[in-house]
């Protein structure tokens, strides 16, 4: 059925395979929300021509990602119980905090660099889209129109 979605466009497909990653993956754990993606997501994503290694930590990036994504947001909801927090303001926070994370595996999908598979001096040049993640991190929690303020534990 992917296939016949997203006819012969990649990107297509890899948007349907993250939305079916975050759907399938929520309210299970990582591992179980991994295995029922890639056995349903993972044949379709290659015969379109996906590396399998990309489409493999694709998948797996967005079964981990679904642990944060409202409504379930399994992972947000625990810290919100231990942190005696209210659990869909945690679940939204964390939501906005990981926004680059969703951006994470098309790079991979643009780049297999990143995935360690080309010659040295382009992996050593991919680390900068780690840089522009964290500034996005930054930015999104008003940290870029002010200074830091630095706590200490004591």
């Amino acid at each position: 059925m992917l296939l016949t979605l997203a006819g012969q466009h990649q990107l297509i497909a890899m948007l349907f395979a993250a939305l079916v990653a975050l759907i399938l993956g929520m309210g299970m754990p990582t591992t179980a929300a991994y295995a029922i993606a890639a056995a349903v997501i993972a044949p379709g994503v290659i015969k379109m021509g996906v590396p399998p290694l990309v489409a493999h930590m694709f998948i797996f990036y967005f079964a981990v990602i679904s642990a944060i994504t409202p409504p379930v947001a399994l992972a947000s909801f625990a810290a919100a119980g231990m942190a005696q927090a209210d659990p869909w303001k945690t679940s939204w926070v964390a939501l906005k905090m990981g926004l680059a994370t969703f951006i994470v595996p098309f790079m991979f999908f643009f780049s297999p660099v990143l995935l360690m598979q080309g010659t040295w001096p382009e992996i050593v040049q991919a680390g900068s889209p780690r840089r522009s993640e964290y500034g996005s991190w930054c930015r999104y929690e008003g940290w870029a129109r002010g200074p830091l303020a630095m706590h200490c534990a004591s």
